[in-house]
């Protein structure tokens, strides 16, 4: 799970997304709680700052979700790459066979 993910749910903790939620109004929080940047908005400041961090982070959840296709999409073409090669465990096995047999140990 990634912070692109729909199962990241923060909204016990996180304004942004609590509102968004609608189990949070911007009347609601004090602003003694709000971070320092927040505490002196206005309401109307204030729903207008959540709305920006909304965006903002619906924008990084796209780049978020774009690179994981790209990137599973890159893992996928190099396991295709290296299918018909020996993987690193049969080639270390296969080092340690022919060592051990030149030093007339018997390996089975």
């Amino acid at each position: 799970m990634s912070k692109g993910s729909r199962l990241n749910k923060v909204s016990d903790w996180d304004l942004v997304e609590a509102h968004d939620l609608r189990q949070v109004t911007v009347e609601e929080p004090e602003k003694e709680q709000l971070p320092e940047a927040l505490q002196g908005m206005s309401d109307k400041e204030l729903k207008c700052s959540i709305g920006e961090k909304k965006k903002e982070r619906e924008s990084i959840k796209v780049q978020i979700n774009q690179l994981s296709r790209q990137r599973d999409a890159y893992i996928r073409a190099k396991e295709q790459d290296v299918a018909g090669e020996p993987g690193l465990a049969s080639v270390v096995l296969n080092n340690l066979r022919k060592q051990a047999k030149d030093k007339n140990f018997d390996v089975e």
